[in-house]
């Protein structure tokens, strides 16, 4: 796991490419996935140009939940202290890395709101869309 401090609202950028050890710069900004979205989708217009994304370029398929994934890390969407949508690594409940971090820190117990939980699954190469 890479930790990248964010900047500009990128916690989502900073979490994937963190998760998965890719260069920052490989994956778009959500404001990218958001611009080629349906608005009709409101706030969660990014997730089917990310979908999209995910498959086309990393090959694999995130998996939004409304649940905690047990026992990996993944990527947990929680409220933030300003009130808006944040992304988070965590595992089993904790913190592992917070993009808003200048440092490491322990992992903490999380306690800010949950929203949904972003897990990757692994697809064939065959089975990739172009």
């Amino acid at each position: 796991m890479i930790r990248y401090t964010g900047f500009d609202d990128n916690c989502l950028q900073c979490c994937v490419a963190g998760l998965l050890n890719l260069p920052l710069q490989q994956v778009p900004h959500i404001r990218e996935f958001m611009d080629e979205g349906d608005p009709s989708e409101g706030e969660e217009r990014w997730v089917t140009p990310f979908t999209r994304w995910c498959r086309a370029e990393l090959g694999l398929v995130p998996v939004l939940t409304s649940e905690e994934i047990p026992y990996v890390r993944h990527i947990r969407a929680i409220v933030s202290s300003k009130g808006n949508g944040h992304a988070t690594i965590a595992q089993r409940g904790y913190t592992l890395w917070d993009p808003a971090w200048m440092k490491p820190q322990p992992k903490v117990k999380e306690t800010r709101e949950f929203l949904y939980s972003i897990g990757f699954i692994t697809i064939r190469e065959e089975d990739r869309e172009e």
